[in-house]
Protein backbone atom coordinates (compact mmCIF):
# COMPACT_ATOMS: atom_id res chain seq x y z
CA UNK A 1 0.00 0.00 0.00
CA UNK A 2 2.61 2.82 0.63
CA UNK A 3 3.76 2.29 -3.14
CA UNK A 4 1.24 2.67 -4.19
CA UNK A 5 1.02 5.90 -6.56
CA UNK A 6 -2.68 6.62 -7.04
CA UNK A 7 -4.42 5.65 -3.33
CA UNK A 8 -1.20 5.27 -1.18
CA UNK A 9 -0.67 7.02 2.37
CA UNK A 10 2.11 9.15 0.96
CA UNK A 11 -0.23 10.35 -1.88
CA UNK A 12 -2.98 11.91 0.53
CA UNK A 13 -0.93 13.31 2.06
CA UNK A 14 0.32 15.34 -0.92
CA UNK A 15 -2.88 15.67 -2.11
CA UNK A 16 -3.72 17.19 1.41
CA UNK A 17 -1.08 19.37 1.26
CA UNK A 18 -1.57 21.15 -2.20
CA UNK A 19 -5.36 20.99 -1.06
CA UNK A 20 -4.06 23.41 1.76
CA UNK A 21 -1.63 25.47 -0.36
CA UNK A 22 -4.31 26.02 -3.27
CA UNK A 23 -6.47 27.24 -0.51
CA UNK A 24 -3.89 29.82 0.96
CA UNK A 25 -3.14 31.01 -2.72
CA UNK A 26 -7.23 32.09 -2.89
CA UNK A 27 -7.04 34.02 0.35
CA UNK A 28 -4.40 35.84 -0.85
CA UNK A 29 -5.23 36.81 -3.93
CA UNK A 30 -8.74 37.69 -2.49
CA UNK A 31 -6.85 40.07 0.23
CA UNK A 32 -4.39 41.65 -2.22
CA UNK A 33 -7.87 42.09 -4.71
CA UNK A 34 -9.50 43.79 -1.06
CA UNK A 35 -12.26 41.26 -1.68
CA UNK A 36 -14.14 40.58 2.23
CA UNK A 37 -14.78 37.20 3.20
CA UNK A 38 -14.65 34.48 5.64
CA UNK A 39 -12.53 31.60 5.60
CA UNK A 40 -13.64 28.04 6.86
CA UNK A 41 -11.76 28.02 10.10
CA UNK A 42 -13.49 31.66 10.86
CA UNK A 43 -17.12 29.64 9.85
CA UNK A 44 -16.13 27.00 11.93
CA UNK A 45 -15.45 28.82 14.57
CA UNK A 46 -18.80 30.80 14.27
CA UNK A 47 -20.31 27.47 14.75
CA UNK A 48 -22.25 28.00 11.07
CA UNK A 49 -23.70 24.37 9.51
CA UNK A 50 -22.06 24.97 6.03
CA UNK A 51 -18.18 25.90 5.70
CA UNK A 52 -17.29 26.66 1.78
CA UNK A 53 -13.27 27.52 1.93
CA UNK A 54 -14.53 31.43 1.19
CA UNK A 55 -18.04 32.89 2.18
CA UNK A 56 -17.70 36.13 0.55
CA UNK A 57 -18.74 39.24 3.16
CA UNK A 58 -21.54 39.74 0.22
CA UNK A 59 -23.00 38.52 -2.78
CA UNK A 60 -20.35 39.22 -6.01
CA UNK A 61 -21.21 39.63 -9.37
CA UNK A 62 -19.32 37.59 -11.89
CA UNK A 63 -19.01 38.21 -15.89
CA UNK A 64 -19.09 34.86 -17.68
CA UNK A 65 -18.57 33.68 -21.45
CA UNK A 66 -21.58 32.05 -22.37
CA UNK A 67 -20.50 29.01 -24.75
CA UNK A 68 -22.14 27.40 -28.01
CA UNK A 69 -20.76 24.26 -29.20
CA UNK A 70 -20.20 24.33 -32.78
CA UNK A 71 -19.99 21.30 -34.66
CA UNK A 72 -17.79 21.09 -37.79
CA UNK A 73 -19.02 17.16 -39.23
CA UNK A 74 -15.81 17.69 -41.39
CA UNK A 75 -13.72 17.85 -38.69
CA UNK A 76 -15.78 15.01 -36.53
CA UNK A 77 -15.08 17.17 -32.95
CA UNK A 78 -16.78 20.23 -31.15
CA UNK A 79 -14.86 23.27 -30.16
CA UNK A 80 -16.48 25.79 -28.15
CA UNK A 81 -16.93 29.87 -29.22
CA UNK A 82 -17.83 32.51 -26.71
CA UNK A 83 -20.57 34.09 -28.23
CA UNK A 84 -21.30 36.80 -25.05
CA UNK A 85 -21.41 37.20 -21.25
CA UNK A 86 -23.61 37.15 -18.50
CA UNK A 87 -23.51 37.62 -15.05
CA UNK A 88 -23.71 34.79 -12.21
CA UNK A 89 -24.34 35.57 -8.42
CA UNK A 90 -21.37 34.14 -6.28
CA UNK A 91 -21.76 33.78 -2.87
CA UNK A 92 -19.07 31.53 -1.56
CA UNK A 93 -15.84 29.20 -3.14
CA UNK A 94 -14.50 26.25 -2.58
CA UNK A 95 -10.76 25.27 -3.89
CA UNK A 96 -10.42 22.21 -5.28
CA UNK A 97 -6.35 21.91 -6.37
CA UNK A 98 -6.95 18.39 -7.60
CA UNK A 99 -10.83 18.41 -9.96
CA UNK A 100 -12.09 17.95 -12.82
CA UNK A 101 -10.45 18.42 -16.19
CA UNK A 102 -11.07 21.42 -18.83
CA UNK A 103 -14.80 19.79 -20.10
CA UNK A 104 -16.28 19.85 -16.85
Amino acid sequence: IDADPFFGPRHDISKGVMGFEHELMLEQSLLAMGIPFETEEQLRMRGTSKTPDILFSCPMGVKVPIQKNKHTPQQGYQCRESVDYEWKVVCWMDSKALFGDINT
